[in-house]
């Protein structure tokens, strides 16, 4: 699935292609199946009020859609319980599939938490574009999440520098989200300059990863 030459993963970009030396798995937030590559699928908590998960069904079971999301709560949008029942639809389609859940998750760290002790998925879940504090990321890693970081750890780096080393290398994700301007590669260099590790030896690592939860 990755090329041999593909260094890098991104696994989680709204751009259109993966490069020569990046695997991108890119976002796709409508019914409408990409034409090439590999991608996930799933409705946004600010779609969550106005799209019928049933029309994501088709898209959910082709074979290139390796996870279910980006789904999730925010608080800057309305309607957080409607946000909550179509989050938990998705949470459950994942499961069904045996595919990965991408979250997104803004002020709802705790919901999110609380519907994972509920639901006990088998399937991994990824908290997607990770920006908060100590506490609240390693209260994620303690319920079992996956946490990927993008263009937050990019501006966040000083407040996130005293933990960043201490997150389980088994746990961890970047990405680039919707940021045209940031490149995964400065994500990387930057993660492996805090962790004290060669940009190389994170690249396997992050590779072994999704190896390991998406085939």
């Amino acid at each position: 699935m990755i090329g041999s030459a593909q260094k890098y993963l991104d696994i989680h970009t709204h751009r259109a292609v993966s490069g020569p030396d990046v695997f991108a798995l890119q976002s796709c937030l409508s019914s409408a199946i990409p034409e090439t590559g590999f991608f996930s699928a799933g409705i946004h908590p600010q779609d969550a009020g106005s799209v019928d998960c049933k029309e994501f069904e088709n898209v959910w079971n082709d074979p290139r859609c390796l996870a279910v999301g980006e789904c999730g709560m925010d608080r800057r949008y309305p309607d957080l319980p409607k946000q909550t029942a179509v989050f938990r639809i998705q949470a459950q389609q994942a499961e069904i599939l045996h595919k990965p859940l991408l979250i997104h998750s803004v002020r709802t760290h705790e919901e999110i938490i609380r519907a994972a002790k509920e639901l006990a998925p088998s399937v991994p879940w990824i908290i997607h574009g990770f920006r908060g504090k100590e506490r609240t990321l390693f209260s994620l890693l303690d319920a079992g999440f996956f946490v990927s970081f993008g263009a937050g750890l990019l501006k966040d780096a000083g407040n996130m520098e005293p933990f960043f080393s201490r997150i389980p290398a088994e746990r961890i994700f970047f990405e680039t989200d919707a940021d045209g301007a940031t490149d995964i590669r400065a994500v990387y260099a930057l993660a492996a300059s805090m962790r004290g590790m060669a940009v190389d030896d994170l690249c396997n690592t992050v590779r072994e990863n999704f190896r390991r939860i998406f085939q």
